[in-house]
């Protein structure tokens, strides 16, 4: 009896310490402020190496991150393709003709924002995944479908 008295006591701690939510550092408050003032936080999370916050700013919905010491690092954003600026859509529209875009992300990093649109051409079976720069400019271009191994 005793234990699984002792079990169900760690299980019951053990769930509140995991079940505590996580404070960041002030500057990493500061530095989602002042980056992006509307920012409503939905959580905190220490990952380790650095921290995220999962927010919403302006409908949009992301994830920003920081150093351990709070210094802004990067932050994601789902987007749609309504979302995208039109120098990222007329080099899809020009480059990728045939493709129709499925999903896309938005990149924001200190020097550079950029997009990574996911894209799928029904006739050929292709699937990308292209970044875009905010000038138009191809940054990256990957074929999804080369390491499908499940065919």
């Amino acid at each position: 009896m005793k234990k699984i008295t002792l079990t169900v006591a760690s299980l019951l701690l053990a769930g509140v310490l995991f079940s505590q939510e996580y404070t960041p550092p002030a500057a990493a408050k500061t530095a989602l402020k002042s980056k992006y003032p509307s920012g409503v936080v939905d959580e905190w999370y220490d990952e380790e190496d650095k921290i995220a916050c999962y927010f919403e700013d302006n409908g949009m919905y992301g994830t920003a991150f920081f150093t351990t010491k709070g210094v802004w690092i990067n932050s994601e954003f789902k987007v749609t393709a309504d979302d995208l600026p039109e120098s990222v859509l007329n080099t899809a529209n020009t480059k990728y003709q045939g493709y129709d875009i499925i999903d896309a992300t938005k990149f924001e990093y200190p020097q550079q924002v950029s997009y990574t649109i996911y894209i799928y051409n029904a006739i050929t079976d292709g699937d990308l995944a292209v970044t875009i720069d905010t000038a138009g400019k191809v940054l990256k271009e990957e074929d999804l479908n080369a390491d499908d191994t499940f065919e």
